[in-house]
């Protein structure tokens, strides 16, 4: 469709069309309803739709965030509850998603291809337009009183977790002096408890009428948008169908609900708040500095203020974090962050600052004004802040090439909310003048930006208190509320509250047949995998299964047929034959260069305390000196050097792990760094004096030390932490380095290094661990791009045996480092929740190469898909906000989580029922559990570089190139019979708890543990230990003790 006049005898007026990189973006207005349509397109099997209406709360009820949940209940056309995401699973995807804002509220759908999406699209249109909204699902997804006298619901769960957290007490009470008293912005759009509590159906009804508007509706399509007049059709199809609109000669205005000055009005004078919150302890606490900032489409000056925030706290050569956290020891990090709203603002904050020996909360205030005026007082490093500059602009288009849509919907949203120009789109979305400019801007300009931004203006501070009397206050509270609930509605209106919830659910059976027979299918012999070359100077299978294939010499060149440059491959893989180390090249269409090198730990036979200095060395080497032509460089210049030659770098233990989620690649210590294609030679020399020439210097360790040390104050806090660490450590021999590095023995080894000679003992480490014998490289680049002699430089003087399987070049073994004896489990209790977290640990097949691997993924998408049995039972009988019963190959693990819980034991025995009632599994969830995981094995896919990452994990894993493609036809070809035997053979094993290799843990509120540790001894018959919170850590520090 090339024509404007075409688009427009459709009924869509063409507003905007540009290009950004490899994505083209339009803009449409309907003439029908006055929608907006937004179409990114760019290549990926992957479409990802965004409904956006701009929403405002009045009050604290969370009016927003309670209509979010219900639209998916019901609509006109569907009127039965889960219908939608039923059909959406039948459109392959995984089902659809939300999220309420303070500025608006947005609704997504990711599918397989185009088809789904526009299928499901009428339908998730007449959900949200025309929503049933009855009394009877706002009971079990927003709020209803249970017959004991408690609060439940899906919304009040989510909110529970959160309303006495740290960060959501001090954003309120920052929002409510930063605005005026009326705004729409200090308004808790999620819903305050006493909100909550108080609202009901009525009034979310009213709100629906007010916003949920076709004129205040934006749809974004992300993808394989080439066939426009198909989409034209089908969204106009349902404007006539839903909303009986005809063609109008001109546009419609849209509605603007943000566009009164009450909203932005700005403070008078400067505030000093301080609130309290509660906690186990009153170690550490945190402050914020915030001030009110420009207009939403004063770009330049959003840009301006942005870029001094990220030069005054980015890495560990800012001003700021070194006069605040190295020097002055007050916190474990100081951040920066920019909210864009009708008129935006931004703050300072400082984490984990200590209250009590010394006290540094209470002057933390003075310290950061005192080291903003140091800073203006001194000279900026003007180097360093064009180095800040052009790195994020990379960084965005770096980003822009790994994740379109989630780069660009928060500016293409803020454009839907607040524009009122045209033009304003591509300004928002194409900075490259702005990044011009301020890069030309001199000192005196960013001194000033200094001065006016940052040092004069009226500011907003919140200092938060950690306070163990609140939170026998609130323990207190909640026992109060319930005896009076239970006085004033009394035992027979609460026990018909009981009847209408479990008629809910006992109901919510599924969805007729009828609706998805005349629904359908999507047609899956229209998907299919995208590929791209490959090139390995290793083996990663023993037969690889693939017809696209050629071997040069020792290297396996695959999907050759993919790509017009095969001369080009070809010529780098002669080359590759005479690197000496395991390398596997991902050649794309990519303007950057990202190399992961991946080492490994298991031959090194280190002891258990090398082990636990494994993460420290992870958080410090790139904070290191280094020595570069005989002279010793220190950390600030080495940083400064890897931030101007890089877009980002860092290394951790396995592929992606923390001190608070390590993962099964633990045995591995990876190192990634990425840089553009025209630095390529620049970061290779950086990197080889990262691996060869770097100097532990003990002033940075020490301080490295203590920082990490306050953030451990934090997630101990964190009963979802906890939980984690538990379930890991209680399966694990103590001294592999998953136990090592968890966070209770990184603790306590972290306290026996305070004051000690460390620099020597990581030099001695560092050593022993990056040698090029036991290393892979995975390489993602566009060949094309890189000089012709860019191998040179791997060509390492090793021995290397390229016939061997890489995981054995790298010694590493899923299982390995497990140790199941007896059945353990554990009860304890925080202070810091207000709900429960729960898991139930059990064995299953490892790896990915079992004949059960594909049934129990099946398994666990049916489970825990929107809409099936389980989210019908816990999300529909308002027990939990979060669940899921998920299998883990790596681990040979099989997981029951139930976190947000308010009914954890009411969640457990909802649960139990579904694994019991195997005769209970219909046609309908088997077919939807299907669809739903074809479209994560695609999902695996959905750009360049998701291909790259997934087709290296093939390497690590032993799988072969084409497994994905494998899953797919295996997934096709399932049945119900193989679903059944995975079932009984795997998932009963989560009835019982006794006298078999399992874990089970639970951390609850501090008025709740014995209840809850009762009613788990009545549903599991084995043994449960109490645990105070204190033992608790002392437990996951010993676990086998």
């Amino acid at each position: 469709m090339n024509s404007n006049d075409d688009v427009l005898n459709l009924g869509f007026l063409p507003i905007n069309s540009f290009s950004l990189k490899n994505v083209q973006i339009n803009e449409f207005q309907s003439l029908r309803s006055g929608l907006k349509l937004f179409l990114m397109g760019y290549d990926s099997p992957i479409m990802n739709m965004y409904c956006v209406f701009p929403t405002q709360a009045d009050n604290n009820e969370g009016l927003p965030h309670t209509l979010e949940h219900l639209i998916f209940l019901g609509s006109e056309l569907y009127p039965h509850r889960g219908t939608l995401d039923v059909l959406a699973c039948r459109s392959l995807s995984i089902g659809t998603n939300a999220w309420t804002s303070v500025d608006h509220t947005a609704y997504t759908i990711s599918t397989a291809g185009i088809e789904g999406c526009l299928k499901i699209l009428p339908v998730y249109l007449d959900h949200m337009l025309r929503p049933t909204l009855t009394q009877e699902s706002f009971m079990t997804d927003v709020h209803h009183i249970t017959a004991n006298g408690s609060n439940s619901g899906v919304v009040y769960c989510e909110m529970k977790t959160n309303e006495e957290t740290s960060d959501h007490l001090a954003y309120f009470e920052m929002m409510s002096h930063l605005y005026p008293k009326d705004s729409g912005y200090n308004k808790n759009y999620g819903g305050a408890l006493e909100g909550l509590r108080s609202t009901d159906i009525h009034r979310v009804r009213e709100y629906h009428s007010r916003f949920y508007r076709w004129d205040n509706l934006s749809i974004v399509l992300c993808g394989n948008v080439s066939d426009k007049r198909r989409i034209f059709n089908v969204i106009a199809k349902a404007e006539v169908e839903i909303g009986n609109f005809k063609i109008k000669n001109v546009p419609i205005p849209r509605m603007k609900c943000w566009d009164e000055c009450r909203h932005v009005n700005g403070p008078t004078q400067s505030v000093n708040a301080r609130i309290t919150f509660p906690c186990d302890d009153e170690d550490v606490g945190n402050y914020m500095i915030s001030w009110r900032g420009p207009h939403w489409n004063d770009f330049l000056r959003i840009y301006t203020i942005n870029f001094m925030g990220v030069y005054l706290v980015e890495s560990v050569t800012s001003p700021l974090h070194k006069t605040l956290i190295q020097k002055e020891n007050i916190g474990s990090c100081v951040d920066f962050t920019m909210e864009i709203l009708k008129e935006s603002y931004y703050l300072i904050s400082i984490k984990n600052v200590p209250c009590a020996s010394p006290n540094k909360l209470d002057h933390v205030h003075d310290s950061l004004l005192s080291a903003l005026m140091d800073v203006y007082n001194n000279s900026l490093d003007m180097q360093r802040m064009r180095m800040l500059i052009r790195r994020s602009h990379y960084s965005y288009l770096r980003d822009i090439e790994l994740s379109p849509h989630e780069t660009l919907i928060d500016n293409i949203i803020r454009y839907t909310i607040y524009g009122d120009d045209p033009k304003q789109l591509e300004h928002v979305l194409c900075p490259d003048e702005i990044v011009e400019e301020l890069l030309e801007a001199d000192e005196e300009f960013w001194l000033n930006v200094l001065l006016e931004d940052f040092i004069k203006p009226i500011h907003v501070t919140v200092t938060s208190v950690p306070s163990t009397e609140r939170a026998k206050e609130l323990q207190e509270k909640e026992e109060n509320l319930i005896k009076q609930q239970l006085e004033m509605y009394g035992a027979e209106t609460l026990l018909q509250n009981k009847k209408i919830v479990d008629d809910v659910t006992a109901s919510n059976k599924g969805i007729p047949n009828h609706i998805t027979d005349d629904f359908g299918f999507c047609d899956l012999s229209k998907i299919s995998l995208n590929k791209y070359p490959i090139l390995r100077n290793f083996n990663a299978t023993a037969e690889e299964c693939t017809t696209d294939y050629i071997k040069v010499k020792n290297v396996h060149v695959f999907n050759t047929k993919c790509n017009d440059k095969r001369e080009l491959i070809t010529s780098v893989a002669e080359k590759l034959n005479d690197v000496t180390i395991p390398m596997q090249i991902n050649h794309i269409d990519s303007d950057f260069v990202e190399l992961l090198l991946l080492f490994s730990i298991k031959h090194l036979n280190i002891d258990i305390n090398e082990k636990r200095l494994l993460l420290l060395l992870c958080e410090t080497i790139f904070e290191s000196y280094v020595v570069i032509d005989e002279k010793e460089v220190t950390s600030d210049e080495f940083i400064i050097m890897l931030m101007d030659n890089t877009i980002d770098y860092g290394a951790c233990l396995g592929l992606s792990g923390s001190i608070t989620s390590m993962d099964s690649y633990s045995d591995l210590l990876s190192i990634s760094i990425t840089c553009h294609v025209s630095r390529y030679k620049e970061m290779y020399k950086l990197l080889m004096h990262l691996l060869q020439d770097i100097r532990y210097h003990e002033e940075n360790v020490q301080s490295r030390i203590k920082s990490t040390m306050k953030s451990f104050k934090k997630s101990k806090r964190s009963a979802k932490c906890l939980i984690k660490q538990a379930f890991n450590v209680l399966r694990l021999k103590e001294d592999c380095v998953r136990s090592a590095c968890s966070l209770a023995q990184q603790q306590n080894f972290f306290d026996s290094l305070l004051n000690e000679h460390v620099s020597f003992l990581l030099q001695a480490l560092h050593k022993k661990l990056f040698t090029f014998d036991k290393m892979c490289l995975h390489v993602t680049a566009d060949m094309s791009k890189l000089d012709s002699n860019w191998l040179q430089g791997w060509r390492i003087p090793i021995l290397f045996n390229n016939n061997i399987m890489l995981k054995e070049h790298l010694s590493f073994e899923f299982g390995s480092n497990e140790k199941h004896s007896k059945s353990s489990g554990v009860v304890s209790y925080l202070a810091s929740t207000d709900v429960c977290y729960f898991v139930h640990v059990v064995k299953a097949p490892l790896g990915y190469m079992h004949k059960d691997f594909c049934p129990l993924n099946v398994m666990s998408e049916l489970l825990c898909m929107m809409e099936g049995s389980l989210f019908r039972a816990i999300r529909g009988g308002g027990f939990a906000y979060n669940f899921g019963i998920v299998y883990y190959p790596s681990r040979g693990e099989l997981h029951l989580t139930i976190y947000q819980a308010t009914a954890v034991i009411d969640a457990i025995k909802a649960t139990m029922d579904i694994v019991r009632d195997i005769d209970g599994i219909s046609e309908q969830d088997f077919i939807s559990a299907r669809s739903s995981m074809i479209f994560k094995i695609l999902q695996n896919q959905e750009t360049q570089a998701d291909y790259c990452e997934a087709s290296f994990m093939c390497s690590i894993r032993g799988t072969p190139i084409d497994f994905d493609q494998t899953m797919l036809d295996q997934v096709r070809q399932m049945t119900m019979k193989d679903l059944i035997r995975v079932w009984k053979q795997h998932l009963m094993q989560l009835l019982t708890f006794e006298n078999q290799e399992k874990t089970l843990v639970c951390i609850t509120p501090k008025g709740q543990y014995e209840n809850v540790m009762e009613g788990l001894k009545e549903l599991f018959k084995g043994e449960i230990h109490l645990k105070s919170p204190t033992e608790f850590l002392q437990l996951l520090a010993n676990p086998h003790m």
